[in-house]
């Protein structure tokens, strides 16, 4: 049976909560670091009906299984922000802000001919 004292409180949890959110977001800022592929960055910026701005930053690359030696694409959601616009400032800033903290800077390329 679960009793009482079996459950943590709110302070507990929270104090989990972001331990667990640490250690992971170490361990996607490491796999990225150590990626033999680039790293490629989808965002999406929307609105809530409040017209709170909200931007999702995802990074996306390939690593190689060691044990099976398979390649696998892998996804990983880095940063979840409020911004106040939509302007490409705005979201630049939040971007170059998780890159450089991460440092991830290294891994960013620009290919013009694309555009």
């Amino acid at each position: 049976d679960l009793e009482e004292q079996d459950v943590p409180g709110r302070t507990k949890l929270t104090e989990y909560i972001l331990h667990q959110w640490a250690e992971t977001k170490k361990a996607i800022i490491d796999e990225l670091r150590t990626s033999p592929s680039r790293v490629h960055f989808t965002c999406d910026i929307w609105s809530d009906q409040e017209l709170a701005s909200y931007l999702a930053v995802t990074a996306h690359h390939t690593r190689k299984d060691e044990g099976s030696n398979m390649i696998t694409t892998c996804s990983h959601l880095i940063t979840f922000r409020r911004v106040y616009s939509h302007a490409g400032a705005s979201i630049a800033d939040v971007i170059f802000k998780f890159l450089k903290d991460a440092g991830l800077l290294w891994k960013v390329r620009c290919n013009l001919g694309a555009l």
